[in-house]
C-alpha cells in the first residue's frame, strides 16, 4: 500500500495546492494495473487525468468517509491498544517512491508490510 501524507499529524494541513496535487501525483506514481484509493474529500476540486487510470490500467476507489470507524479508531490507538509501528517497515520521501514501487524494500525496512511516503522526508 502506497499512502501520500500532506501534513504530519498534529500539524495544519498543507497548502491547498499541495492538496489538489496528490491524487494526481498518486496516479503517477502507482504501477500498471494497481489501485489508488482516495478517502475523504478536499475542500478544493482534486483533478486527475482520467487518461492515466485508463492507459495504465488502474482502478481507481473513492471512499467518502472513514468517519463510521473512526472514533473507535482513535480510541484503540489513544489506549496503546493497537501499536502501527509494526505495520510501517519505513518511512520515505517522493525521490524514494520509485524505487519502492519497483519493489525494492529500503534500507533498514522492517518485516511490516507498509511503506509510508512523507513528502518531506530526507531522501536517501
Amino acid at each position: 500500500m502506497l499512502v501520500l501524507e500532506a501534513h504530519a499529524p498534529g500539524e495544519p494541513l498543507g497548502g491547498v495546492a499541495q492538496q489538489i496535487l496528490l491524487p494526481a501525483k498518486a496516479l503517477d506514481l502507482v504501477e500498471p494495473g494497481r489501485r489508488v484509493v482516495y478517502i475523504g474529500l478536499a475542500g478544493s476540486p482534486s483533478l486527475v487525468d482520467s487518461r492515466t487510470i485508463a492507459l495504465k490500467d488502474l482502478t481507481a476507489v473513492g471512499v467518502l468517509s472513514a468517519s463510521p470507524g473512526l472514533a473507535a479508531t482513535i480510541a484503540e490507538y489513544a489506549e496503546g491498544t493497537v501499536d502501527p509501528r509494526p505495520l510501517i517497515a519505513a518511512t520515505v520521501g517522493l525521490g524514494d517512491v520509485a524505487d519502492v514501487l519497483a519493489g525494492h524494500r529500503p534500507q533498514g525496512a522492517t518485516d511490516g508490510p507498509k511503506i509510508h511516503v512523507d513528502p518531506r522526508a530526507v531522501d536517501h
